[in-house]
């Protein structure tokens, strides 16, 4: 998932309306925040953990997401992806499993749900 994407489902779990909001309640910057929405881009290892602590998951899941993310090759994105499929993130997370299923046949991943 993009780095909007998580900063999303922050927001909602969290009812939270505003970018400013979130940015407040992860201990960021609004800069930071709307940067990560406006390139696209991923969370860094750091905003990863915190973006983690506030939705109640673990913190190693969404940084092996947005790693995922970053690599190039589509057999390291796959097995980035079913290892935060093992911890039970992803499955959470709606179409994140049809993302994950298409990486996974390019590359022989198996992709047995928690």
């Amino acid at each position: 998932m993009k780095a909007a994407d998580w900063i999303d489902r922050v927001k909602s779990i969290k009812g939270i309306a505003s970018d400013y909001g979130v940015a407040k309640a992860l201990g960021l910057s609004r800069a930071t925040v709307s940067g990560y929405r406006s390139r696209l881009s991923t969370l860094d290892e750091d905003a990863s953990i915190r973006v983690a602590q506030a939705l109640g998951e673990r913190p190693e899941a969404v940084i092996l997401d947005q790693a995922a993310e970053r690599v190039r090759s589509p057999e390291a994105r796959a097995a980035l992806l079913d290892a935060a499929r093992r911890l039970c993130i992803l499955c959470k997370v709606p179409n994140a499993m049809e993302v994950i299923a298409s990486y996974a046949r390019a590359s022989g991943v198996s992709l047995a749900c928690c």
